[in-house]
């Protein structure tokens, strides 16, 4: 269930430096005085700031040397969002009372910029550091978390709270990397690994001492400037077999594995869209397996759930039939699509009708529909890396392999 949470670093932002990404600030401190220079070489727009305690600064005490007066602050609990223009080596004065110290701060430039460092945050602080007091600084009160099989439903802060609390209970020691971040407009996705040890219950299963490696994805939908909705994919069968309540399901593979070092052009964002998608819809939708040689690339490495790597182009023109043979109706709905440089998010509804065997698995004649969530990496008009979360233990229960948990 942990892996799901996924997201980011910690952080404190200064959304700044026009064409320059987040950049991390660590300020000069005097009695009552925080001092953030500009480092980033470009002219800088805001800052963000999370403190480890409760904070008050007013804006008429915020002096920009090297720039002009701050427009605008927004201030939570703990943490401060601060525009004002800070020009290239100048220096913004931030005077506070209160006890607390900087946890993290960054300069952005964008919106998205600052939605990344929120997630960032989220991870760090909140899920790594354990300090759960923070969410109703980043989720608001009536936001709506969609889980996969596992983890369900998590109405607003305190529906994601009860999960924070139940998944730190059972793994106290959980620590989420951030594998890949892509924002647009006001969606993030996070691609994320976690390692933990079970020393905890896990709903009504006793601790067993395992360490477990996993992996997650997560996509946030962000409103002014606080997460309004996410979605949440967990690598739930694999943990669940690292901790001895299931048998092995494939390779003993629980990591996202080593990325591809194939690169190329990556093209625009709207032409790798283009091209991301037919993966779904030509190829998978209308089984129209001549495509493959148009979409995926020679040197394609897809990771894939059970512990499954396909490498290169043929080896996925065999994977793609045996699935199909399992599965003849098999369709993917397309719910979420946006995308970041050469990476393509995909949110999708995968279904289908278990009418052929799946490995050693004869027929059995069930339907069956899951979340997926799918990050495609493009290259010279192709496709050259993919990572991909079904929710297998969804599936695999729909089917009847796997008895239901409750």
């Amino acid at each position: 269930m942990n892996k799901t949470l996924g997201l980011a670093l910690l952080g404190v932002l200064i959304i700044g430096i026009v064409g320059v990404p987040q950049t991390a600030t660590t300020p000069r401190a005097a009695e009552g005085v925080l001092l953030f220079d500009n480092e980033t070489g470009a002219e800088a727009v805001r800052l963000g700031i999370l403190f480890d305690g409760p904070i008050i600064i007013c804006k008429d005490d915020i002096i920009a040397f090297g720039g002009e007066a701050a427009t605008r602050l927004d201030m939570g609990n703990r943490t401060a969002w601060i525009d004002a223009i800070v020009l290239p080596g100048g220096t913004l004065q931030v005077s506070y009372s209160g006890d607390a110290r900087v946890h993290s701060a960054y300069w952005v430039s964008t919106a998205q910029e600052k939605n990344r460092v929120i997630c960032r945050w989220l991870i760090e602080a909140v899920w790594n550091a354990g300090d759960l007091d923070l969410i109703p600084e980043f989720i608001t009160a009536d936001s709506a978390f969609h889980g996969d099989g596992l983890i369900g439903e998590l109405p607003g802060v305190e529906g994601y709270t009860a999960f924070a609390v139940s998944t730190r209970t059972a793994f106290p020691n959980v620590r989420f990397a951030i594998e890949d971040m892509i924002a647009q407009d006001a969606l993030v996705a996070i691609r994320a690994s976690e390692t933990a040890t079970h020393t905890g219950p896990l709903m009504t299963i006793p601790a067993t001492g395992a360490s477990i490696t996993s992996r997650a994805m997560i996509i946030y939908r962000f409103v002014d400037g606080m997460i309004q909705e996410g979605w949440i994919q967990t690598d739930a069968l694999g943990m669940l077999v690292q901790i001895g309540l299931l048998p092995p399901m494939g390779p003993p593979v629980f990591g996202w594995g080593t990325p591809s070092a194939a690169i190329g052009v990556p093209g625009t964002l709207e032409e790798n869209k283009l091209v991301a998608s037919r993966d779904p819809s030509e190829i998978w939708n209308e089984q129209n397996l001549a495509a493959i040689d148009e979409i995926i690339a020679d040197e394609y490495l897809g990771h894939y759930d059970m512990g499954t790597t396909i490498k290169g182009r043929e080896a996925y023109k065999a994977y793609v039939p045996g699935t199909l043979t399992a599965f003849p109706d098999f369709h993917i709905t397309v719910e979420e699509l946006f995308g970041e440089g050469d990476l393509v998010v995909f949110r999708s509804t995968a279904s289908g009708t278990h009418l052929g065997p799946l490995g050693q698995i004869p027929a059995t004649g069930n339907a069956w529909s899951v979340s997926v969530v799918v990050i495609r990496r493009m290259a010279d008009g192709k496709i050259v890396e993919l990572w991909q979360l079904n929710d297998m233990l969804s599936l695999l229960t729909q089917i009847g392999l796997v008895p239901p948990l409750q």
